[in-house]
């Protein structure tokens, strides 16, 4: 496949990671010369959702990790923590959350991969992006169903997160 974009990145929680992330990962590499994963994060935030899925709080850096450990072998993928700590939500005052991702990056972004479910709501408060959706159906799993049955979607998780989950959850 040719290259079509320098720079795209590609923003998600990661809470835990999983195939379907892990899959757009690397299509979205194929389509860059380089790519940038951002894990966001705020800790309250992450805290709140770990709790009400009865899960142990993981911490960004270890899903950056886990993330990293899958493409080591992958030259153009680059990890980045952008933390939304003091941020209000995604939708609320992204003006203020626009600017801690480009004080991040760093450089000029030609691409923002993106769920289709989220493509309009990306061009509209980020106009000035290239966005290019992607359909999660391929691989249908979310983290939000991860975590609310973590036991039968176990397989689902990226496998460095699995040994994590069944030593710390007693899963087998």
């Amino acid at each position: 496949m040719e290259v079509m974009y320098k720079t795209g990145i590609f923003v998600g929680k990661f809470l835990p990671p999983h195939i379907g992330h892990l899959n757009q990962i690397f299509k979205c590499k194929d389509m860059c010369e380089t790519l940038f994963v951002i894990v966001a994060d705020s800790k309250i935030r992450s805290k709140q959702i770990c709790n009400d899925a009865g899960i142990k709080i993981i911490s960004a850096k270890t899903r950056l990790k886990w993330l990293k450990k899958c493409t080591k072998s992958v030259k153009n993928i680059k990890y980045l923590l952008l933390d939304e700590g003091m941020l209000e939500a995604y939708q609320d005052h992204l003006e203020n959350w626009k600017n801690k991702l480009n004080k991040i990056l760093k450089q000029k972004v030609d691409v923002w991969f993106v769920d289709k479910n989220y493509l309009d709501i990306s061009q509209k408060y980020f106009p000035e992006y290239n966005f290019v959706g992607f359909d999660r159906s391929e691989i249908n799993i979310s983290a939000t169903e991860i975590r609310n049955n973590l036991e039968e979607n176990l397989s689902k998780i990226i496998s460095p997160a699995q040994k994590y989950f069944r030593k710390n959850f007693k899963i087998n």
